[in-house]
């Protein structure tokens, strides 16, 4: 098909995908976004945009993109109009807070909410409209122990920085700090293992797996073992690792390394596409496993609330 260059327009627009807020230059054909590039008179990033940025078309043309709302039928999500979606919110939601009450209805905000001029302007409209204060964001899993603690030093939840008066010993912190000496004290096995989380630079924990130019390279599911705790528990680079905590087991493949100290183990953030219902093709061909099967949301943190999802304590055998 011969291609029309009058329809070939270039567009200024800010990459929606992390709170970094690049900016880039597309090429647009059509409909089709056919390059993107960084803008080199961004303010902010001058020009520089990370491998997601740059396969934004990818992810625009992704096969498996929701086009539609999805309704709960029998146990099966299936495709439905915007009407019909809205309609059984309606009925749904007046139900569950006169069962309830108005705290049963949560209202989660993701990454995505804070770029676009929607995502200020519309969520305390509908708080309003639902009466609950039942809210949580991205922060409250990732960030609310850092909140605490300003607040608690501070005098501000939402402040990172010096205002003023600075509580070097909150009452909540010194009263936490037994606790903490004695889990520290508890832990006296010198080959015992803790699991942590890690970040790839081509996906950056955001399910862009499915975007055929981001996968493959380093963005891999292993479990990253020092050397030392390698040779102890026998196990070879690329050979299958099983993993156990309090939540369950999985099995993924060692990657031997001394970019992780001894004692400590690293399992990505994401993966696990061949879990059912999951709509993603491109990156069914390398599955993965998902670290939260591992967990059983028992484990909090005292003084926020929020779940331990790094630090877990596992044991890590060769898979049989």
């Amino acid at each position: 098909m011969s291609h029309d260059p009058s329809s070939t327009r270039t567009a200024l627009r800010i990459c929606p995908l992390c709170e970094a807020t690049c900016g880039l230059t597309l090429t647009i054909e059509g409909t089709r976004v056919t390059g993107a590039r960084g803008d080199r008179d961004d303010v902010f990033s001058q020009g520089f945009i990370c491998p997601k940025g740059a396969s934004i078309g990818g992810l625009d043309e992704d096969p498996d993109r929701l086009r539609t709302p999805l309704v709960r039928k029998g146990g099966v999500l299936t495709e439905t109009s915007w009407n019909d979606a809205f309609d059984a919110i309606a009925r749904a939601l007046p139900a569950v807070a006169e069962e309830h009450g108005a705290q049963a209805v949560g209202v989660v905000l993701g990454n995505p909410n804070v770029h676009t001029m929607a995502g200020a302007l519309y969520p305390s409209a509908l708080l309003a409209a639902l009466r609950t204060r039942s809210l949580f964001t991205a922060s409250t899993l990732d960030q609310m122990p850092k909140h605490v603690s300003s607040g608690l030093l501070f005098g501000d939840p939402n402040a990172i920085r010096r205002s003023g008066r600075i509580e070097l010993l909150p009452a909540p912190i010194a009263a936490d700090l037994p606790r903490l000496r004695g889990a520290l004290a508890a832990r006296t096995d010198p080959e015992a293992l803790v699991l942590i989380g890690r970040r790839h630079l081509r996906s950056n924990n955001s399910w862009m797996h499915n975007v055929a130019a981001l996968t493959g390279g380093s963005n891999v599911c292993t479990l990253q073992m020092h050397p030392q705790d390698a040779a102890r528990l026998q196990l070879a680079d690329g050979a299958a690792a099983t993993v156990t905590a309090d939540g369950g087991e999985l099995t993924a493949p060692v990657e031997i390394t001394d970019c992780v100290r001894t004692g400590v183990v690293s399992l990505p953030h994401g993966w696990g596409h061949s879990r059912p219902g999951t709509r993603m093709s491109v990156a069914a061909a390398q599955p993965g496993v998902n670290v939260n099967q591992l967990l059983d949301g028992t484990r909090l943190d005292p003084l926020s609330g929020t779940a331990v999802l790094n630090g877990i304590p596992v044991t890590v055998a060769p898979a049989h």
